[in-house]
């Protein structure tokens, strides 16, 4: 095989490596008291308000929670709205959700992955990228942990 062609065969064998990212280092777990998860570290600015996304990703299935804020002041923000979205996929495609993808940086020894919304949520619009970080929190939604 010639030189020259190696070079499409390795990008054609990383986009299909990406597009099958085995995302189970970062799917929900409990832990103590409690749960790790995939959250926006940094919220994303959309018009008057800040959104920001926590995502429970379980082995078949998805929950997110979408929260707008609206800053106050330096130091102080307003939920003003608050949403939570559910539904099956548990690989790179969250079906009516958006896409996931593997980011070539850590967090916590744990990949940062980004969120792409395919539809709208709120006053995010669609094609809106997230970049989230595995973390530690004290809370999850019932419809993931079911109590």
């Amino acid at each position: 095989m010639r030189p020259k062609h190696i070079l499409p065969l390795l990008i054609l064998l990383l986009a299909t490596v990406t597009a099958s990212a085995d995302l189970s280092a970062v799917r929900y777990q409990p832990s103590g008291r409690g749960h790790n998860f995939l959250a926006t570290t940094d919220t994303v600015p959309v018009g008057a308000v800040e959104a920001g996304v926590k995502l429970y990703l379980l082995a078949d299935r998805w929950v997110v929670t979408y929260t707008e804020h609206k800053r106050r002041s330096a130091n102080e923000t307003e939920v003003v709205l608050e949403r939570e979205l559910a539904g099956r996929g548990g690989g790179p495609t969250l079906a009516g959700l958006g896409t996931l993808r593997e980011l070539s940086e850590t967090h916590n020894g744990k990949p940062v992955v980004e969120l792409v919304l395919d539809q709208a949520i709120g006053s995010t619009p669609s094609g809106t990228r997230f970049r989230l970080a595995y973390i530690y929190g004290s809370w999850a939604p019932k419809s993931v942990t079911g109590r």
